[in-house]
């Protein structure tokens, strides 16, 4: 018997020994069911003896992690448990089976929502306002990216210009609230006329590109139906049959004093320089249904969901009434959302919810940085830009996926960024990542890289953007009689010094959210590369937030708090009001919250974060349809 035991214990003692040798940074936790064979019993007699996960943990290690209820490394999943047996050396003599890791991540399963907090009653608390008035009548400007995709579809048979590369930027586009600014002034609208010009001249050198009735001997009949087809796809259909005869007869006529290049070059003029191009109306509603006029509507599923006009989309503006009638809309909308255009648009949100810098644009001091080489930024935004492309092109797309992934794509040029070997060279093929390092896309070299630099990691700037953009908690700006120097105190780590700075009732108004949303993210150098250090001082990226629905999140580092962080609530309800801010180009309003509430509850629903559920619920609104 005495030997028996001493078996048993020398496992345990080992096991115990092989955490401490990593110094406690493993990720197994030691939470199960031991059973120990029939002829081991420790009575003698073969019983089996059950340790529950609590005392396990308890005796093998809480003098590492803590208490289980307030574990640093709570959350743990089975993957991530089973990754650390494979690969952390210290930790490979231990054998677990599949059961028994399932069952240590059971039993570190935090409990995201302990408080009990339901979808309903969270949308009850952030949406709580009833439908009082419908959507305001709006017109606005097609964004670059919808005028490219627009001119490309209209002058296929053409190699033209890009009108991206000859417009400047449009106004708050990385923060995609532009629909009320999007219009023409002096700064955009001399470079729009040079590329009008250019297109102009492409389509006088070759105007049977676009209507070609030589073999009708130019018939004023052909002339006429053609020039009609051209203009009812450059309008989407939202034209008059007035303005459609005005401008048929003008063609013609330009025709017979001209010739077919200058009366076509004329015509192409004309229309895109015409408001009815640039612009799209939300503006004329069936008088018996209060909803838009079967073009407009159209229009808005097409270039609110894929930023395309239904040509592109192999749907005829001619027909729109039959795509948007109450019986066909749905399969519309799901059509247009399984087209490479609207997982495109799907990706774009992302990159500008997250304020995804190119590559270019990225200015980490190379002295302080030299690992964050022109190269790696370039494939640090390619990781992302892969990363995003791979999820959102899946039939069903869960926002858990990209907060919660586990894996991304490497090169060779992030390897010594993320201290992974890259599987591909090129980083085209998905690579698993240290469990105790990353999670997600909150974790990629890109977005950190964004939010960082030129010389320090940023904490309040990185805060700021999770705050604001991640958590939407109201941010308040610097007050102008604040000294938001600190402190030259080498001792000090830059955490240490925006506590002492920020440790004050004025500041922590806004502090108590800016410190945690960037001190979780400190274990991240500016250029990304995980750390343990900052100058030779230990970094210390634990957190105590309390201001989620489901209580307090405890954390020691960035993996555990964007676990915590991504499954609350709060999160959830804000990712909702970017999506919305993102695809209708304006901020919410108060009557908003009835559309708000719909796409939250969709997306929620059996905790799935169904991305397309929200937008279906959103474009099936009849806060989208309704003036």
């Amino acid at each position: 018997m005495k030997s028996k035991l001493a078996k048993v214990t020398l496992g345990i003692s080992l096991f115990a020994e092989a955490l401490l040798l990593q110094g406690c940074a493993g990720d197994f936790k030691p939470v199960s069911t031991l059973t120990l064979p029939s002829n081991a019993g420790l009575d003698g007699g073969g019983t089996t003896v059950a340790v529950d996960g609590k005392t396990l943990y308890a005796n093998n290690c809480a003098a590492c992690h803590g208490p289980v209820a307030t574990s640093t490394k709570m959350g743990r999943v089975a993957q991530q448990i089973q990754a650390a047996l494979s690969s952390i050396p210290q930790m490979k003599p231990i054998q677990l089976t599949t059961n028994e890791i399932s069952l240590i991540a059971a039993a570190l399963a935090p409990s995201q929502n302990s408080a009990a907090v339901t979808p309903t009653e969270a949308a009850a608390k952030y949406f709580p306002l009833p439908d009082r008035e419908k959507a305001p009548k709006r017109i606005s400007r097609l964004t670059r990216d919808q005028l490219e995709v627009t001119i490309k579809t209209l002058f296929s048979s053409y190699p033209l210009p890009s009108i991206k590369n000859a417009l400047p930027a449009d106004p708050l586009i990385t923060n995609y609230e532009y629909s009320e600014v999007l219009n023409f002034n002096a700064a955009n609208f001399a470079p729009f006329k040079t590329w009008l010009d250019q297109v102009v001249a492409a389509v006088r050198a070759n105007p049977a590109g676009l209507i070609n009735c030589t073999s009708m001997n130019n018939s004023q009949t052909c002339l006429q139906t053609q020039a009609r087809a051209f203009l009812v796809k450059a309008f989407r259909g939202d034209v008059s049959e007035a303005k459609l005869t005005e401008l048929t007869n003008f063609y013609v006529t330009a025709f017979s004093k001209t010739d077919l290049a200058t009366a076509t070059g004329d015509l192409v003029d004309i229309t895109l320089s015409s408001p009815q191009f640039l612009f799209r109306e939300e503006y004329e509603i069936s008088a018996s249904t209060a909803q838009l006029v079967p073009a407009e509507q159209l229009q808005l599923l097409t270039y609110g969901l894929a930023d395309a006009p239904p040509e592109k989309l192999a749907m005829n503006s001619l027909n729109a009434a039959s795509y948007v009638s109450a019986s066909a809309q749905p399969a519309t909308i799901n059509a247009v959302l399984s087209t490479p255009e609207a997982r495109a648009k799907l990706s774009r949100f992302f990159l500008a919810w997250l304020e995804v810098k190119e590559a270019s644009e990225y200015n980490l001091a190379p002295s302080l940085f030299p690992e964050f080489t022109s190269q790696v930024a370039a494939s640090a935004v390619n990781e992302t830009k892969k990363f995003l492309n791979h999820h959102v092109t899946r039939p069903q797309i869960s926002l858990k996926d990209i907060t919660l992934a586990t894996q991304s794509f490497v090169d060779a040029n992030l390897s010594n960024i993320y201290g992974v070997s890259a599987a591909d060279p090129m980083g085209n093929s998905l690579v698993n990542l240290n469990p105790a390092e990353r999670l997600g896309i909150f974790s990629q070299p890109a977005v950190i890289a964004s939010h960082s630099g030129p010389d320090t990691t940023r904490p309040v700037k990185r805060g700021a953007f999770f705050a604001r953009k991640v958590m939407c908690i109201p941010i308040a700006g610097t007050p102008p009689d604040v000294d938001t120097t600190l402190p030259d105190n080498r001792a000090q780590t830059l955490r240490q010094k925006i506590e002492a700075a920020t440790n004050n009732s004025r500041c922590m108004s806004c502090h108590s959210a800016l410190n945690p949303m960037g001190f979780f993210q400190e274990r991240y150098s500016a250029s990304g590369k995980w750390r343990t250090t900052e100058d030779g001082l230990n970094v210390d990226a634990r957190i105590n937030f309390t201001s989620l629905d489901e209580g307090s999140l405890h954390t020691d580092g960035p993996v555990e708090t964007i676990k915590g962080l991504s499954q609350s609530m709060m999160f959830q309800q804000c990712f909702i009001r970017q999506m919305f801010r993102f695809y209708m180009g304006r901020a919410e309003t108060a009557s908003d919250d009835p559309v708000l509430k719909e796409m939250f509850l969709a997306f929620t629903a059996n905790d799935k974060q169904d991305v397309l559920a929200a937008l279906k619920t959103l474009a099936n609104s009849s806060r989208l349809n309704n003036r």
